[in-house]
C-alpha cells in the first residue's frame, strides 16, 4: 500500500512559506513588492473611511431622535458619497489582488520551470526514481492557481492590514471600556484561536489528499485520451470503466472526510463571527453600568455614544475574526502551498548536485568513443549492464540487442548522461552537443507548430545562424528521401500551421519525420533506439545507407535482423547483465 504524504496547517506549513518567499518576491522581479505596497496602501484607505462610516449611524440617530431634519440629510448626503468611495477603494483592492495573483503565479511558475527543465530534472520527477512526488504537472499548472489566487486575495491583504487596525481600534476600545473590555475581547480571540488551530489542521491533512487524487482522476483520463485507440481495439471499455470508477471512488472517499471537517470548521467560523457581533453589546455593559461613564448624557447623546462604541468594539472583534477567517483560509492551502513548496525544493536540490560528465572531449586519434568497465543499474537497484567495455572508431557501428529491459536504452542514457553509471568511464572526443538520440517513441510539440518548427526543434528559427535558403533545400531532400512531399502538400508549406496536431499522423510518419529532424542536426554520434520499428525495410534500407555515406558513428537499438546488415559490431546484452561484444564478420564472439 502505497504511504500518503500528508500535509498539515504546522510550523512546515511557515516554513514552507518562507522558503516559496524569494521566489514570489524575486529580486529581478519589482512589481510584487509595487503591488503589495498598493494593496497597503489601498487596505488603509478602506479602514480610514470605514471608520468615519462607522460613526454615521451614531449621528444619524442623534438627528432621528432631536428631530434635527436639516442636521439628518447633510449627514444622510455625506454618508452615501463615503460609501460610494468605501466601494471604489474595493473594488480597487479587488483588482490590486488579483494582479498580484498574476505577478505570484509568474514568477513561481518560472521558477519551477527554470528548475524542472534544467538538466534531467523533468525525467527523473515524472519518473518518481527517488521520491515519492506525486502529479509534478498538477502541481505546477492547478496547485500554483490555487495557491497564488489565495495568496492574493485572501491572506495578504488580511495580513498586511491586520495589525494596524487592531493597534487601532483596541486603543479606541481602551478609552471607552479599559482593560477590562480589552481582556475580554482578546480572551474572545485567544479561544477562538485555539479552536481554530485544532480543526484547521485536519482540513490542511485532507485538502492535500483530495488534490492528489484530483491529480491520480486527471492523470487517468489523460492517459485513456492519448490511448483511447489502443483501448478500443483491447475492447477494454469495461476495464478503463471499473478502473476510473476506482480513481473517482478515491478521489470521494477523501472529499468524504474533507466534507467532514468542513462541518466544524465552518460551524466554529461562523459562531465566532456572529458571536462577536452580539459580544459587542455585552461590553457595553461596563461603561454604562460599573463605570457609570454616560451619566448626565442625554438620551439622543447615549444613542449616539453607544452606536459608536458598538462599532468601534465590533470592527476590534471583526479584526480577530478575519485573522481567523484568513487562517481558515490558509488551513485549506496550507496543503496545496507544502505541496508546491516540496516540488521546488526537490528540483533544486536535483540541480544542486554535481552531474557527472565523464571526460567529454578528452579522446583523441581513430577512437569516437569508448567504454571501460561501465556498470549499469537501475535507479531502485539491480544491475543492468556489468563492466561494459566497448570501443568505436569515428565511422564505426554497433547494434545493441537483448530482451526487453535488460538495459539498451539505459546504455543510451548513460552516454547522454540522462543517468549516471555506478563506476567505470565513457570517453569521447566530442561534446553532448554532438550526439543526437532518435528515440523509438518520436515526440512533436503539441500546439500545431509549422513543419520547419518541429524539425528544429528543441532550437527555434532565431537560433539559426547559416543561411535559410540551404537549410531549407536538405529539408526538401530528406522529404524527397523519406517519401514525405505528400505531407508537405497537405500542410502547404514549411512555415503554414497545419489544420491538425503532430499526434494525428501515423506512427511510421512521424518516425520518418524523427529521423529528419535528428539526420538535420549533423550529428556527429547517432543513437537509434529502435527508430525504424515503424518503417518499411526499403525505408531503413534508406535511412542506414545515408548514414554509412556521411561516416557517421551510429549505435542502434532494434529487433529486425534486416539490423545486422548494417553494423560492424553486436552487442547482446543478457537478463543477468552479462553481454557478449562480437563483429559481425568475425566468428568467434567475446562473452563477458
Amino acid at each position: 500500500m502505497t504511504k500518503t504524504n500528508d500535509f498539515y496547517f504546522d510550523l512546515k506549513f511557515f516554513k514552507s512559506l518562507i522558503y516559496l518567499s524569494p521566489h514570489l518576491y524575486s529580486r529581478t522581479n519589482y512589481y510584487s513588492i509595487i503591488l503589495t505596497l498598493l494593496t497597503l496602501i489601498i487596505s488603509i484607505s478602506c479602514e480610514v473611511l470605514g471608520y468615519y462610516l462607522g460613526l454615521v449611524p451614531g449621528e444619524c440617530y442623534k438627528a432621528l431622535m432631536t428631530k434635527d431634519s436639516k442636521t439628518f440629510f447633510a449627514i444622510f448626503w455625506k454618508g452615501s458619497l463615503m460609501y460610494i468611495g468605501k466601494c471604489c477603494l474595493l473594488g480597487a483592492l479587488t483588482a490590486s489582488g488579483w494582479f498580484l495573483y498574476i505577478v505570484y503565479r509568474s514568477s513561481i511558475t518560472k521558477s519551477l520551470h527554470k528548475s524542472y527543465f534544467k538538466n534531467n530534472v523533468s525525467l527523473k520527477v515524472n519518473l518518481n526514481y527517488e521520491s515519492d512526488i506525486d502529479n509534478p504537472d498538477q502541481r505546477m499548472t492547478q496547485d500554483v492557481d490555487k495557491m497564488c489566487n489565495q495568496l492574493a486575495n485572501s491572506i495578504v491583504p488580511a495580513a498586511l492590514i491586520c495589525p494596524f487596525v487592531i493597534a487601532y481600534y483596541t486603543y479606541k476600545t481602551y478609552e471607552t471600556v479599559g482593560f477590562y473590555g480589552i481582556g475580554a475581547i482578546y480572551l474572545y480571540f485567544v479561544i477562538g484561536t485555539i479552536v481554530n488551530r485544532l480543526l484547521v489542521s485536519p482540513l490542511a491533512k485532507w485538502t492535500g489528499r483530495v488534490e492528489r487524487y484530483e491529480g491520480d482522476l486527471r492523470y487517468k483520463h489523460v492517459t485513456i485520451k492519448n490511448n483511447c485507440e489502443q483501448i478500443n481495439f483491447y475492447r477494454a471499455q469495461k476495464f478503463e470503466n471499473d478502473s476510473s470508477d476506482d480513481f473517482l471512488f478515491r478521489l470521494l472517499k477523501n472529499h468524504y472526510y474533507l466534507s467532514w471537517w468542513r462541518f466544524p470548521n465552518s460551524f466554529w467560523q461562523n459562531f465566532f463571527n456572529y458571536y462577536g457581533g452580539f459580544l459587542s453589546y455585552a461590553i457595553q455593559y461596563i461603561p454604562i453600568f460599573i463605570f457609570n461613564s454616560y451619566e448626565g448624557l442625554s438620551p439622543s447623546e447615549l444613542t449616539k455614544v453607544i452606536s459608536n462604541n458598538a462599532f468601534v468594539y465590533i470592527y476590534l472583534i471583526n479584526s480577530f475574526t478575519r485573522l481567523t477567517d484568513t487562517a481558515y483560509v490558509a488551513g485549506q492551502m496550507a496543503g496545496i502551498l507544502q505541496r508546491v513548496s516540496q516540488l521546488l525544493k526537490y528540483m533544486e536540490k536535483l540541480n544542486d548536485d554535481e552531474l557527472i560528465i565523464d571526460n567529454i572531449n578528452k579522446l583523441s586519434g581513430e577512437c569516437g568513443l569508448v567504454m571501460e568497465d561501465v556498470i549499469i543499474s537501475k535507479p531502485h537497484g539491480g544491475i543492468l549492464v556489468k563492466n561494459l567495455s566497448v570501443s568505436l572508431k569515428d565511422n564505426d557501428s554497433l547494434l545493441i540487442t537483448g530482451n526487453s529491459g535488460v538495459g539498451k536504452t539505459s546504455l543510451l542514457r548513460v552516454i547522454t548522461n540522462i543517468w549516471k553509471q555506478d563506476s567505470g568511464k565513457i570517453l569521447s572526443k566530442y561534446s553532448i552537443k554532438d550526439i543526437t538520440v532518435i528515440p523509438q517513441k518520436p515526440y512533436f510539440p503539441a500546439g500545431k507548430l509549422t513543419l520547419l518548427q518541429q524539425l528544429i526543434f528543441p532550437k527555434k528559427l532565431l537560433d539559426f545562424d547559416i543561411s535559410i535558403t540551404d537549410f531549407e533545400s536538405r529539408i526538401f531532400d530528406y522529404l524527397s528521401m523519406f517519401k514525405l512531399e505528400e505531407l508537405l502538400e497537405r500542410i502547404g508549406s514549411l512555415y503554414t500551421q497545419p489544420n491538425f496536431e503532430y499526434s494525428d499522423l501515423t506512427p511510421g510518419e512521424l518516425q520518418r519525420l524523427s529521423i529528419i529532424r535528428g539526420l538535420l542536426t549533423n550529428p556527429k554520434i547517432l543513437l537509434l533506439d529502435e527508430s525504424t520499428s515503424s518503417i518499411s525495410e526499403d525505408m531503413e534500407d534508406i535511412l542506414y545507407k545515408y548514414i554509412l555515406e556521411k561516416s557517421i558513428l551510429f549505435i542502434s537499438i532494434g529487433h529486425r535482423k534486416t539490423l545486422k546488415t548494417w553494423h560492424k559490431h553486436i552487442l547482446t546484452i543478457y537478463d543477468d547483465g552479462s553481454y557478449i561484444y562480437s563483429d559481425k564478420d568475425t566468428p568467434n564472439l567475446k562473452e563477458f
